[in-house]
């Protein structure tokens, strides 16, 4: 409390996992023997499946706080520069597919499959940096700071990065962000 107000808060807040929306629509079509469009005396979509699953929800409640080094800081205090979780993360909306067609060879099921994650690649945003509300910029070394600690660091090391390519590269971490896309091939089998 004392972070937010000397005095009781006067307001509620938001907890940190409160997310006021969620939407998922689920597309399953499946094909059994002798069904699905006919093309001559063959059914070439029997024992054929296809789920698509798309999901979208609104973002996660943060507190804002004054731009400070969040990347490479490993304690800090923040400083709010408004109320505990007033503002939220980015939407986030995903697709996933897989894609399937049963085979029977003797007395096996052989079923390959194709599994898709994230259809679109879209770069969802999970966590943000608190200064910006962005998943990829902390804000700082657009500071006078940030400034100084660019220009009295300038040399490029054993990696051949400069230091500013090396705080870009800190700030732009893979954690605050959901899976790219993701292509998986498979087989399963039954009898």
């Amino acid at each position: 409390i004392a972070w937010v107000n000397p005095r009781g808060p006067k307001q509620t807040a938001p907890l940190d996992f409160d997310q006021r929306h969620s939407l998922t629509g689920v597309f399953d079509v499946r094909f059994a023997k002798g069904e699905g469009p006919k093309v001559g005396d063959m059914y070439p979509l029997e024992r054929f499946g296809l789920n698509v699953l798309v999901s979208a929800a609104s973002g996660l409640p943060y507190t804002p706080i004054a731009i400070i080094n969040e990347a490479t800081t490993g304690a800090f205090a923040p400083q709010a520069v408004d109320l505990r979780n007033s503002r939220t993360s980015p939407w986030t909306f995903n697709i996933d597919l897989k894609a399937e067609k049963t085979f029977i060879v003797s007395n096996f099921n052989l079923t390959p499959y194709l599994w898709i994650q994230n259809v679109l690649d879209r770069d969802n945003v999970t966590n943000v940096w608190e200064g910006t509300g962005l998943g990829n910029k902390t804000g700082w070394l657009e500071t006078p700071a940030g400034q100084d600690y660019i220009n009295n660091n300038r040399p490029i090391d054993s990696s051949g990065l400069t230091t500013e390519e090396k705080y870009r590269l800190k700030e732009t971490n893979p954690q605050n962000y959901g899976n790219p896309r993701q292509v998986m091939f498979g087989l399963r089998v039954s009898f």
